[in-house]
């Protein structure tokens, strides 16, 4: 039996990648010589497959409660 590994890293959704839904994903990262080949039938071998869970990180609101006072000076 293998000894479990847990890796944490953040990836941007829209600027790394696209991610429809929130959930398990598997990710797999191949091995190869080109700065700009996408196909995995052009690479030289596997080195990691794995699963990814994404989840949508809560941002600040930036919307705020002041109390809006009027004075009308005569």
């Amino acid at each position: 039996m293998g000894i479990a590994r847990y890796d944490e890293f953040v990836i941007t959704d829209g600027v790394d990648l696209v991610f429809p839904y929130n959930g398990d994903y598997t990710y797999r990262i191949w091995e190869q010589q080109s700065d700009t080949n996408l196909d995995p039938l052009q690479a030289h071998s596997l080195c990691e497959e794995g699963l990814a869970n994404v989840y949508e990180i809560a941002s600040p609101n930036n919307e705020y409660d002041t109390e809006i006072i009027h004075t009308i000076y005569e």
